[in-house]
């Protein structure tokens, strides 16, 4: 029945999708995360976003034959998205199955890494109580609410890189595999480049294993985080590499340069309603888990101590470009939230760590509120119908370049 109506009528499935994922069903994680694939392949974008450069670049990779992809586009960091979609349009699939399969295997690696953890720390706790109950269910919740889900879906391939590391690191940390993980990683990279710098600090963090210097850097970089200062390391850091980046075609001036209209040049053309939403509430739990890893030395997860230290000091080092920030901040707000999930299934509920739930809960409803605000009208136009049409229906619509949404400047 469960499976009947989650193909036909989905959205009136959720309700009982939640009830089963609180018990842990397997086929329950499967559903909704193809529901949320079936959502990604309704969404009708902007006509400005990335999704329809990528719907552009499909039609290209599904005229040419497969000698010629590198020809058609010689970056060598699109490779492995571009033979995906040649695969995919030469399968007579159509291009919305894109960002359906992205949006699905990136929810069944946030599943996977939630479960592996319980797994891993559940027998240290009688797993039936209430509190480890609802630990559960707050803490699932909290994955899926911290998916923006529209930005994620236009760019695609940056958020499912980040979901595969995560899972990737994890297996490491918690089940001892290196093969599985070595070949993750290397796909992920492959996805896209932004998770290269996160790939080089695990490795770090493993052949030098020092979480005490690590918290110092960690607690000189909060510092330079909450004054403000970190623009100055940052472009000092750019103006070094530049040269050596250029080189290897890395060198990406509208993010990395002072300047730069998706670096810190963004923020002074925009409206203080817009600063103020992506600087400082979009970002809101990266602060809060700021806060939370400054007051809290001690943690359940010991041996990911290092690597969580240091990926916080590069999130700060990079904070200082818009782009940056908002992308590597929303990968240390996963890699923290499931960091908690093993210190608080561990270890009793205190005062201070209800208090700071509640407004790390708070923090995620309001960026998840924020993010429909601010696609509302992609929520109404693409998810609307799927009230009262059904699934089958839907994915006949044909959208075409000409039904694109049109932002109002």
């Amino acid at each position: 029945m469960l499976l009947f109506g989650t193909l036909s009528f989905p959205v009136y499935m959720l309700p009982f999708l939640f009830r089963d994922m609180f018990k842990g069903d397997k086929l329950a994680y499967f559903l909704y995360a193809l529901y949320m694939g079936f959502s990604a392949y309704l969404m009708i974008p902007y006509n400005d976003f990335d999704l329809t450069r990528h719907y552009e670049h499909f039609e290209l990779m599904r005229q040419i034959s497969f000698d010629n992809i590198l020809t058609a586009d010689p970056f060598i960091k699109h490779y492995f998205f571009n033979v995906y979609m040649w695969l995919v349009g030469h399968a007579g699939l159509p291009r919305e199955f894109v960002p359906f399969s992205f949006a699905f295997t990136k929810f069944m690696f946030y599943f996977a890494t939630f479960e592996m953890l319980l797994r891993y720390y559940l027998p240290k706790r009688d797993a039936t109580t209430v509190s480890v109950i609802w630990i559960k269910i707050i803490f699932l919740l909290l994955i899926i609410g911290l998916v923006r889900f529209v930005g994620d879906t236009s760019g695609l391939r940056n958020s499912l890189a980040f979901a595969m590391f995560l899972y990737a690191i994890m297996t490491y940390y918690l089940e001892h595999k290196r093969f599985s993980v070595y070949l993750l990683l290397v796909l992920a990279m492959g996805i896209h480049l932004s998770v290269v710098p996160l790939v080089l600090l695990f490795f770090v963090s493993n052949i030098f294993k020092f979480p005490g210097f690590a918290r110092v850097i960690f607690i000189i970089s909060a510092v330079l985080l909450l004054s403000g200062k970190s623009d100055y390391l940052f472009y000092t850091l750019m103006a070094a590499l530049k040269p050596y980046l250029v080189s290897i075609g890395f060198w990406m001036p509208d993010y990395m340069a002072p300047g730069g209209k998706w670096g810190a040049g963004y923020f002074a053309n925009q409206r203080f309603a817009i600063v103020i939403l992506e600087k400082y509430i979009m970002p809101s739990a990266f602060y809060l888990a700021t806060l939370y890893l400054l007051i809290v030395k001690d943690l359940t997860f010991k041996r990911i101590k290092t690597f969580l230290y240091l990926s916080f000091s590069f999130v700060v080092l990079v904070s200082v470009s818009r782009t940056m920030l908002a992308r590597y901040a929303y990968f240390y707000e996963f890699l923290f939230v499931f960091v908690m999930l093993a210190e608080f299934i561990t270890k009793p509920m205190t005062k201070f760590k209800k208090l700071f739930l509640l407004l790390f809960i708070a923090s995620v409803i309001a960026i998840k509120m924020a993010g429909i605000y601010r696609y509302r009208i992609i929520y109404i136009k693409s998810w609307a119908a799927t009230l009262y049409t059904p699934a089958s229906v839907l994915l006949l619509r044909d959208m075409t370049p000409d039904k694109y949404l049109v932002p109002n400047k």
